[in-house]
């Protein structure tokens, strides 16, 4: 525990998952899908935040989450392009 922040393993086999190793089709959108949805089954694991964290996800639009990460996404590219010009050579 630090801060306010709990940092624990969610399994004692926890590992990165190789998408290129999964069998079959790859549905990397359900899987991150299952992802997000237990991080935020992580979130209501405390009575006091339920509440908030609900009243909070009311007033977000549907597509918030999915906006937010290709945001992010686009602003990690952006920055290692930018890294790539400046000390790849």
């Amino acid at each position: 525990m630090r801060d306010r922040w709990i940092a624990r393993r969610l399994s004692p086999h926890c590992c990165r998952i190789p998408l290129n190793e999964l069998p079959g089709h790859h549905d990397e959108l359900r899987l991150l899908q299952a992802m997000g949805w237990e991080t935020g089954n992580f979130h209501l694991g405390s009575r006091e935040a339920i509440k908030p964290v609900r009243k909070h996800l009311k007033v977000m639009k549907k597509d918030w989450l999915a906006t937010a990460a290709k945001n992010m996404a686009k602003s990690v590219k952006d920055d290692w392009e930018e890294w790539q010009k400046e000390y790849k050579n």
